[in-house]
C-alpha cells in the first residue's frame, strides 16, 4: 500500500512538472493552456515529451479553430532519431487507430513506434514515428490519409488550376505567386510549408523548383483528349482541302 501511494503521489508529480514544462514552452493565455490541459489524461503527460506535447497543442488549436475537428494532420521530421512523427487529430471511435495504420502501411512507411491517446471531450491524437525501406525519415505525399494539397501556383490566372485540385477528395491550401514567378527555395521557406503533406504545381512552374525540390513535391500534368467525333470532322476537312489543293496544282 506504501508503495502503491508513492506512486500514486510520483506520478501526480510528474504529471504536474509535465504541464508545468509545456506551459512555459507555449507561454499561451492561462485560461486556454488550462483548458487544453485538462483535456488529457496522466499517461498522455508521462507518455511524451514537451516537444511533442507542443506540437500537438498547436495542431489541435489550430483545428479546433478552423472547425476541422473531424481530421487534422501534423508532421515533423527529426532528423537526429531518423524519423518523421505524424500526429493525427480525430474524433476518437473503435477502430480508427487500426485503420490510421493501414493507411500508412500503403504508403510504403515502416512505423518504428506509435502511441494512442484519448481526451475528455472524445477526440484522439494519434502519433506515429515513421521510417522509409531505407531507414530514413518518411517523406511523401500520404494521399490516402486525408492530405492537405499544398498548391503552388505562378500562373496569371490559377483558378483552373486550384478547381481541378478542388475536385480531389483532399483539402486544398492555395498559395499564389505572380505569373511567370522564377521559384526560389526562400519562397517556400516563407511560406512555412509542410515537409510532409504534398506541394503540388503545374507541370510548368515545377521546371523552376528541381534544384531543391523534396519528395513531397509533385506536379499536376494535363493530357488534352479531344472527342472522336471532332477528330474524324477534322480528318474529313483536311483530306478535302488536300484533295482540292491536288486538283489545283
Amino acid at each position: 500500500a506504501l508503495a502503491g501511494a508513492f506512486d500514486e503521489q510520483t506520478g501526480a508529480g510528474r504529471r504536474d512538472g509535465a504541464v508545468a514544462a509545456l506551459s512555459h514552452e507555449l507561454n499561451w493565455p492561462a485560461a486556454t493552456f488550462d483548458a487544453h490541459a485538462e483535456r488529457f489524461y496522466r499517461p498522455y503527460w508521462l507518455g511524451l515529451d514537451t516537444p511533442t506535447q507542443a506540437r500537438h497543442a498547436t495542431l489541435i488549436r489550430d483545428a479546433d479553430a478552423a472547425g476541422e475537428r473531424r481530421f487534422a494532420i501534423g508532421s515533423h521530421v527529426d532528423e537526429f532519431a531518423a524519423v518523421t512523427e505524424l500526429s493525427i487529430y480525430t474524433p476518437d471511435h473503435p477502430g480508427v487507430f487500426s485503420l490510421v495504420a493501414g493507411a500508412i502501411a500503403l504508403t510504403g512507411a515502416s512505423i518504428v513506434d506509435a502511441r494512442i491517446h484519448t481526451s475528455s471531450d472524445g477526440m484522439a491524437i494519434d502519433t506515429f514515428w515513421l521510417q522509409d525501406q531505407e531507414r530514413r525519415p518518411f517523406a511523401g505525399a500520404p494521399f490516402k490519409m486525408g492530405s492537405r494539397l499544398q498548391a503552388v501556383s505562378g500562373l496569371g490566372n490559377p483558378e483552373r488550376f486550384y478547381q481541378m485540385l478542388d475536385n480531389l477528395p483532399h483539402k486544398v491550401l492555395r498559395h499564389s505567386f505572380t505569373d511567370h514567378h522564377w521559384f526560389e527555395k526562400a519562397d517556400f521557406d516563407a511560406l512555412g510549408l509542410d515537409d510532409i503533406q504534398p506541394i503540388v504545381m503545374t507541370e510548368k512552374d515545377a521546371v523552376k523548383v528541381t534544384h531543391f525540390a523534396r519528395h513531397n513535391y509533385w506536379y499536376l500534368s494535363i493530357r488534352i483528349r479531344l472527342p472522336e467525333h471532332l477528330l474524324a470532322a477534322f480528318d474529313k476537312r483536311l483530306t478535302a482541302v488536300l484533295a482540292e489543293k491536288a486538283k489545283a496544282a
